[in-house]
């Protein structure tokens, strides 16, 4: 071997060894949200070109997997299951203390391999979303690992983030990248509140004015709409602000979501925040007039026909288990005087105000438990008594 062969294996070995050296130093922090369990070792991983990819899944949570790894723009070969250089290996395996929770993940890097093990396709998922966090790029294409030890598993079973998109619109785009970002810190629930005065935000065949009158109003910033005339506009007024997502762009974003281990839970709102449905349809209101009231009529019974038309396709849309259904800061100042209100609350026997919107719960979740759904609702579904079965979320 000649002397400047001889001086360039050394400067690639000196430059891999000083990668390997100057490695971020791991903290639990360098993981979020942070494991369960971390342990540093000694030297780095070299994820390139060279790297070797061993999935023992097949079929479309394989290919969700590999789809998984593009975020790093290093091209994988096909690796088999002896292989132990150079290799990043998925195994799916048995339940074990190690991994109580189909969400739960080891995973290994040592100089030589990375290893990910779960009992679920979930579970490799979140552990290449820890192995993203911690690759760092190292020049020429690849990505330098540092050596360690991870025992996760989730601590809730629920993590969620609400988006507020009646308020301020955002488009389907929009939404898959809150997804992209979710997925990265294993958040595996997206909340999204369709329905407000602000605007109605979801396609509903039986109620086209939903979509073309309730979806829209005058001003692009909801505190300018709400300090200002509060006035709702058809979709091709000049000037207009709004939107809603159609049931084929749903369709697109609960798939999505799906490949990212996020299950989407739609809110509609009842029977307050309900000022864009009742401006599109005032006969479910109990002025029976347009920007008169906030509170669907409890006693007007084609209200309840409304409401099961809507839910029945969410429910065809979502297959969420659960279906929020808002509940919070029902204003009932119109059921204290609305005939139809108080013959109900006469004929049902209820007490007060508070019981009138405990029937409206009620009755809901009812309807929801028979095509088997669960609801949840806000805290105020507490008043007048709770449904038997729903499941409360603080605000």
């Amino acid at each position: 071997m000649n002397i400047r062969n001889r001086y360039a294996k050394v400067c690639l070995f000196l430059w891999v060894l000083g990668m390997c050296l100057t490695a971020h130093s791991l903290k639990a922090q360098s993981v979020i949200p942070v494991p369960l369990k971390m342990e540093q070792g000694t030297g780095c991983f070299l994820l390139s070109e060279n790297t070797k990819l061993y999935i023992n899944l097949q079929g479309l949570e394989a290919q969700l997997l590999e789809n998984c790894l593009q975020a790093l723009p290093v091209h994988l070969k096909k690796g088999k299951k002896k292989d132990t250089q150079n290799i990043l290996s998925l195994l799916i395996t048995e339940k074990n203390h190690q991994l109580p929770s189909p969400e739960s993940y080891t995973l290994s890097v040592t100089p030589q391999q990375i290893l990910i093990r779960a009992t679920s396709g979930a579970g490799l998922f979140y552990g290449l979303q820890t192995l993203l966090q911690l690759a760092q790029p190292s020049g020429a294409g690849s990505y330098s690992i540092a050596s360690v030890e991870i025992e996760d598993t989730p601590r809730f079973a629920y993590r969620g983030l609400m988006l507020d998109v009646s308020r301020h619109f955002s488009t389907k785009e929009f939404i898959k990248k809150q997804i992209d970002a979710l997925a990265y810190y294993k958040i595996n629930r997206l909340h999204l509140h369709l329905t407000d005065a602000a605007g109605w935000r979801l396609e509903i065949k039986k109620y086209p004015l939903l979509t073309e009158f309730a979806a829209w109003r005058t001003d692009p910033t909801w505190k300018q709409w709400w300090n200002g005339g509060r006035k709702y506009v058809r979709c091709d007024a000049p000037g207009t602000y709004g939107g809603y997502y159609t049931q084929d762009d749903i369709r697109e974003i609960l798939e999505y979501a799906r490949q990212h281990y996020i299950t989407v839970i739609p809110e509609i709102e009842m029977p307050s925040h309900s000022e864009e449905v009742l401006a599109a349809y005032p006969q479910l209101s109990c002025s029976g007039e347009p920007y008169k009231n906030s509170d669907f009529c409890v006693g007007n019974e084609e209200t309840f026909t409304f409401l099961e038309n809507v839910l029945t396709e969410v429910m065809e849309l979502f297959p969420s288990e659960y279906i929020h259904i808002g509940g919070d800061e029902a204003g009932k100042s119109a059921w204290k005087t609305c005939p139809k209100c108080q013959k109900r609350m006469k004929d049902e026997h209820l007490a007060n105000v508070d019981e009138l919107q405990s029937y409206l719960i009620h009755r809901i979740e009812k309807f929801l438990n028979n095509h088997g759904r669960h609801l949840l609702g806000w805290d105020e579904i507490l008043q007048g008594g709770i449904a038997p079965n729903a499941t409360v979320m603080s605000w």
